[in-house]
């Protein structure tokens, strides 16, 4: 199917009314006007849903739809009704806590990804809003920081708060897994995205402001841990079974549940990801793209620079890894 040349800009609403209305600002303040703003209320108190449908009824434009829904899907749920509410070529997801750095970002990265087909996806550089450096709670890739921040490189998967999706490729890997629900749902989709032959960047050209805070954060020590459990895990289900993958995956979480005194979180995440069984294997059958090709395995190790260890070393890797303890 052909789309329409332009991007839709989606955005997820949870209370944090002012600085939702802040974001959405600031996607309608684009440049370019092949460009929709689709924001998705997931369930906020009544005096924020009002607020909102008060903005939008001062906006009054063709270039915003606001959807209101009565629960909450999670991050992977909502981006798919926001998505579904689309037309145009690309999808911009953006925080709602989160702004474009000035009015040009969004055509920035519509021609980016006209110049470069063969490209899924790109992640957005994300800096501190109100101040010039790089956020550092959104910067999960295996490069250091303070080196790569300012530079473009081929990544395994693009960081939530700001990116943008070619809308034929999304939909033909299956879109998001809402099963996910919240944690891991951008690397569970870039996954398939690379097995589709795909590939995915980090672009520093495109920039956003991220307001930093706790309100609404899921601490490591509260149900995020549970959910890394449960999703890691989960998505290993659909990848490639259950099997000595899966259980040494399982060790290794236990083990760094043990020494981070997470044991009941971690044993919770593993007993939940079990009960999914049956849904991975349903995706896995109906949906080609979740089996890891050979190729997509020689990518992601070396987007991670461990392309040349033997595979003694990436099992010692992984241990190092779960030996450290849950930052709280």
């Amino acid at each position: 199917m052909q789309y329409p040349l332009g991007a839709d800009i989606i955005i997820l609403s949870w209370d944090r009314i002012d600085d939702t209305i802040a974001a959405i600002t600031s996607a309608l303040n684009q440049a370019l006007d092949a460009c929709k703003v689709i924001v998705v209320d997931q369930g906020s108190k009544p005096e924020n849903v009002n607020q909102l449908r008060e903005f939008e009824t001062r906006c009054n434009t063709a270039k915003l739809q606001c959807i209101y829904l009565q629960e909450n899907l999670g991050v992977a749920g909502g981006r798919n009704v926001a998505a579904e509410h689309g037309q145009y070529r690309y999808i911009i997801a953006l925080d709602n806590d989160a702004e474009f750095a000035d009015q040009h970002q969004v055509q920035r990265a519509v021609t980016l990804m006209e110049s470069e087909p063969e490209t899924a996806a790109f992640g957005f550089r994300i800096k501190c809003f109100g101040e010039d450096i790089d956020d550092a709670s959104s910067w999960s890739y295996p490069q250091v920081m303070k080196q790569f921040a300012d530079k473009s490189f081929a990544s395994t998967h693009f960081v939530g708060a700001g990116h943008i999706l070619r809308r034929d490729a999304f939909t033909k890997v299956g879109m998001y897994d809402d099963v996910l629900f919240f944690m891991l749902e951008e690397k569970d989709l870039s996954m398939r995205l690379l097995n589709a032959g795909y590939h995915i960047r980090y672009e520093p050209t495109v920039e956003i402001a991220h307001k930093v805070a706790a309100e609404h954060r899921v601490q490591w020590s509260g149900n995020r841990w549970q959910f890394n459990v449960r999703n890691t895990l989960y998505i290993q289900l659909k990848q490639s079974g259950l099997g000595a993958k899966w259980l040494f995956s399982a060790v290794l979480f236990l083990h760094k549940g043990i020494r981070s005194q997470l044991l009941t979180k971690t044993l919770n995440g593993i007993w939940l990801a079990l009960k999914l069984m049956p849904t991975a294997r349903k995706k896995a059958k109906t949906n080609p793209f979740y089996a890891v090709s050979a190729s997509t395995m020689l990518y992601c190790r070396k987007c991670e620079g461990t392309d040349t260890f033997t595979p003694w070393q990436r099992f010692t890797r992984r241990v190092f890894k779960a030996n450290r303890r849950v930052a709280k």
